[in-house]
């Protein structure tokens, strides 16, 4: 039995319909619906956590408030944690030639907590910034788009000003 978790249905289905403009993917948008209808009863009984960036930005802000760390976390320190932990993260791959599938379960879990520091200070940026993340994203990749083209960077690594 497969598990999906939905992180963020608006978000995954605003994706489907921006690009909903051939027969393929309507189909695949109408599968994705019927799917998700059929299976969410099955996600909510099973006690699968459904957030979104707004609600996980919530439980951070009254994580911190209950312990009045909020005084702490100006902009700057938010940003030099980010790079802290995002090293931390590096860590875990340092003088090791592995992938994740090669990791033992202690890497993995270390790993994953290292990965939800880094996503909790960024979202405690975030908010302290004012940013919308999920807008700064999306308009992130429509730039790219336009700076990587597919015809001109498909398989490639290297940067626009290479091309």
């Amino acid at each position: 039995m497969q598990i999906f978790i939905i992180v963020n249905l608006k978000g995954i289905i605003k994706l489907f319909k921006n690009y909903r403009e051939t027969w393929l993917h309507k189909l695949c948008f109408s599968l994705l619906v019927l799917y998700i209808k059929m299976n969410l009863g099955i996600l909510i009984r099973i006690g699968v956590l459904q957030m979104s960036i707004e609600k996980l930005t919530e439980a951070i802000q009254q994580f911190n408030q209950e312990r009045d760390w909020d005084k702490f976390h100006n902009l700057k320190d938010l940003a030099i944690s980010i790079s802290l932990e995002s090293s931390e993260l590096l860590e875990c791959f340092q003088w090791k030639e592995v992938d994740y599938k090669s990791l033992n379960e202690e890497d993995k879990l270390k790993l994953k907590e290292e990965i939800a520091d880094v996503a909790i200070y960024l979202l405690m940026f975030c908010n302290k910034a004012n940013i919308n993340l999920e807008e700064a994203i999306e308009e992130k990749i429509k730039k790219n788009s336009i700076k990587y083209p597919v015809d001109k960077f498909k398989g490639s690594s290297k940067k626009y000003n290479e091309i």
